[in-house]
């Protein structure tokens, strides 16, 4: 889940962050408010939560392959062995 700056900025507005509007000038606030600092950490949690559980998705196919091929290891290895005497029978 991504959040563009835009979004941030009106989630900022809305807490009361960094952007207040004066007349008609938007006016910098030298800090951010502790609330709008959360929302962005809380932003950061989630896109890092994201990752993980994409990363633990990934992890699983790659389990799923490697288990495959391990079970069609020992067969392909009894087929060599049977090629490997069939030509030796043959020499």
């Amino acid at each position: 889940m991504s959040h563009s700056p835009e979004r941030m900025s009106s989630y900022c507005r809305y807490f009361g962050g960094p952007l207040a509007t004066s007349s008609s000038y938007q006016v910098r606030i030298s800090s951010p408010s502790p609330t709008c600092d959360a929302v962005g950490r809380h932003m950061k949690e989630e896109t890092h939560l994201g990752r993980i559980e994409g990363l633990k998705l990934e992890i699983k196919v790659m389990k799923e392959k490697i288990a495959l091929l391990l079970r069609e290891y020992p067969e392909l290895l009894n087929i060599k062995m049977a090629l490997e005497n069939e030509i030796t029978t043959y020499r």
